[in-house]
């Protein structure tokens, strides 16, 4: 599979873009961690830590927020699947 790393999602993981300009996730050696399927894929903002408005971010990012189709959902890496189906208008209306 082509494919250009877009993004450094934390310390081992990479947002991936295709050819057809669809996101995934792959680990530092080059695994799928999420397939690469989505028009967007983002951080879960519910995952860091903030400290007088400046976010720090684990060092092992778990959830992310998709979206395809213009709609938002949670995608959990440790389970392999989506959690919140791509259901939302705004990624801000995913609660967790």
């Amino acid at each position: 599979m082509k494919y250009k790393i877009i993004r450094e999602l934390d310390d081992n993981k990479y947002i991936i873009l295709t050819p057809s300009f669809k996101e995934g996730v792959i680990d530092k050696k080059g695994n799928i961690l999420i397939p690469p399927v989505y028009d967007y894929i983002t951080l879960n903002l519910n995952q860091y830590n903030c400290i007088n408005d400046i976010y720090y971010y684990p060092h092992n990012i778990n959830k992310v927020i998709i979206k395809i189709n213009n709609k938002y959902g949670l995608y959990d890496i440790k389970l392999n699947k989506e959690i919140i189906k791509p259901i939302y208008d705004n990624k801000d209306d995913i609660i967790i």
